[in-house]
Order: C-alpha cells, then sequence, then structure tokens
C-alpha cells in the first residue's frame, strides 16, 4: 500500500512539472528577430535598452471548440516595456485589432498568440512578438 502511494505521489509530482512552462530569467533576443514569451517572461535586447515583459493575457474571446460563433474571437495580451531601466511602460496587444504599438521609437509588434488549453480555460499562454526601430 506505502509503495503504491509513493508511486502516485511521484507520479503527480512528475505530471506537475511537466504540465507548463515555468518562467526563468529574461531570455535574451535580436532586434528585428521574432521571439516567444509565456506568461510572466521577460526578454531582453542586449544591442538596445529595451525590456520587453509579458504580464499575462487581459481576455480570450476566441470560439471554444465545437461551437459555431459569428465571431472568430481573439487574444488580448498585457505587456510592459521599460527602455534603459526607466519604469515600465504598459501596453496591450490584440491578435485582430491592435497588433502593434510605438512605443519609445520601437516597434512591437504580436506575430502570434495561442494556449495550451481552448477557450475559456486558457491554460498557458504563448506569445510571438517582434520587435523593431
Amino acid at each position: 500500500m506505502k509503495k503504491a502511494v509513493r508511486a502516485l505521489v511521484v507520479t503527480a509530482l512528475l505530471a506537475a512539472a511537466c504540465s507548463g512552462h515555468t518562467p526563468t530569467g529574461p531570455q535574451q533576443e535580436s532586434l528585428g528577430v521574432p521571439f516567444q514569451l509565456y506568461n510572466g517572461q521577460s526578454v531582453v535586447l542586449p544591442s538596445e535598452p529595451l525590456r520587453v515583459t509579458f504580464q499575462g493575457v487581459i481576455s480570450d474571446s476566441r470560439c471554444p471548440p465545437g461551437w459555431e460563433c459569428i465571431v472568430e474571437g481573439e487574444i488580448n495580451a498585457g505587456f510592459d516595456l521599460s527602455v534603459a531601466g526607466g519604469a515600465p511602460v504598459s501596453f496591450h496587444l490584440a491578435t485582430m485589432t491592435q497588433k502593434q504599438q510605438t512605443i519609445s521609437g520601437y516597434v512591437i509588434q504580436l506575430l502570434d498568440a495561442s494556449s495550451s488549453d481552448p477557450p475559456p480555460n486558457g491554460g498557458t499562454y504563448r506569445v510571438q512578438l517582434v520587435v523593431t526601430k
């Protein structure tokens, strides 16, 4: 009985460890090269005094699987941008209505957004961005 309980606990811990993307320290990317971020993750561009943080999803109005929707829906995601260690500027990007923003001379463009689970649950969100001047 103890072996079965122990095996169950180990299996549950392994499943929890593998179930999503765990944010780490900021990743380093280059200006003009697309990159991916997960909930809570940041990226720094060493060639620029720039840091972008994916704060999370504000809303997800995509049509759930098996439903027939009149409108496709979109993911609306929140971000922070810091230039030269200054105060972060909050902004949002969306998959249909607001795909890019220009802040402090940098153009931040949302190329793609998806989630590990279908709407309305969402799960772990992933965005793909590119930053240009």
